[in-house]
């Protein structure tokens, strides 16, 4: 029972890497991985400008605070 589980996986897993050869290679799978990693790089920049925001912010309060 064992085996033929780990067999089943084996099989996925084949069919998951077959799938991806397939479709990385496709220009327009390639065209939205570019969009997808662009808008991902754009959340994670709108995220950091936003904790510099903060920080600043918070940083500004500090000083005043202390000083």
């Amino acid at each position: 029972m064992e085996t033929t589980r780990y067999k089943q996986q084996d099989q996925q897993q084949e069919l998951i890497s077959f799938a991806h050869q397939q479709t990385s290679q496709h220009p327009l799978f390639q065209l939205y991985q570019l969009t997808h990693e662009f808008h991902q790089e754009a959340r994670h920049r709108q995220a950091w400008e936003a904790h510099c925001c903060w920080y600043e912010a918070t940083s500004g309060e500090h000083r005043r605070e202390i000083g």
